[in-house]
């Protein structure tokens, strides 16, 4: 009887392959990723060796003049940013405390939400206080205006009574 390859096996150990490369090159990583980094800037920078070669100057020599103008052209701005750096790190303790205190300011300040509910807790306070009284002349304020309106003789109310469309047809005299 012939042996026929089961399709699920092979895919199964194409599948465990792929994890264990995955986790050598995982373990490697530490060998293998200088190693590519390598590989590429040798591919990259091979034109400026081959130039350089070109003009009678040897492969090694130019290879490794061509590292130390990369390490210098790399190190010259690191070094003439030092000093900044240096007084940015210094200023930081400073800083974080402005902050800190800026935070402290902000939070302990009141909310102009928390003023609102104070004043409307100090009317109702006041309201309580004055009780019948002040109720009984709000009353009296308001249908002596609403009776102004409805025979005229408030004018500004009137007109501004008039302007509102939902109200229909004006019923003030005037």
């Amino acid at each position: 009887m012939p042996h026929v390859p089961v399709p699920g096996r092979s895919a199964a150990s194409i599948v465990l392959v792929v994890l264990l490369v995955a986790a050598a090159l995982k373990w490697a990583s530490a060998f293998f990723i200088p190693l590519m980094l390598g590989l590429l800037l040798s591919y990259a920078l091979s034109p400026v060796v081959e130039a350089l070669q070109r003009a009678h100057i040897p492969r090694a020599l130019s290879a490794g003049v061509l590292i130390a103008g990369l390490l210098v052209g790399a190190g010259a701005p690191i070094y003439a940013f030092s000093d900044d750096a240096n007084a940015l790190i210094e200023s930081l303790p400073e800083a974080a405390a402005r902050l800190r205190d800026a935070v402290r300011q902000r939070a302990s300040r009141r909310a102009p939400l928390d003023t609102v509910q104070k004043a409307a807790q100090q009317l109702e306070q006041a309201a309580a206080e004055a009780g019948a009284r002040v109720a009984g002349a709000a009353a009296l304020v308001a249908f002596q205006q609403f009776g102004e309106i409805a025979i005229g003789r408030c004018t500004w109310l009137s007109r501004r009574w008039r302007s509102i469309p939902s109200l229909g047809p004006c019923w003030c005299p005037g």
